[in-house]
């Protein structure tokens, strides 16, 4: 019985592991996606370009 509810807990936690490595994984990629889209290509070329 105490292994039984021993593996239930190992579970849980894992679950709960996987829950905050994808919530992470999705914030880090809109986060990424919104800083790529506020850096519009062509003006980011110009700051490189035109720096002296």
């Amino acid at each position: 019985m105490a292994e039984s509810i021993a593996n239930i807990v190992v579970a849980i936690i894992l679950v709960i592991a996987v829950v905050i490595i994808a919530a992470s994984h999705y914030h880090r990629e809109h986060q990424r996606a919104r800083w790529m889209h506020r850096m519009d290509h062509n003006r980011l070329w110009d700051r490189l370009r035109h720096r002296h």
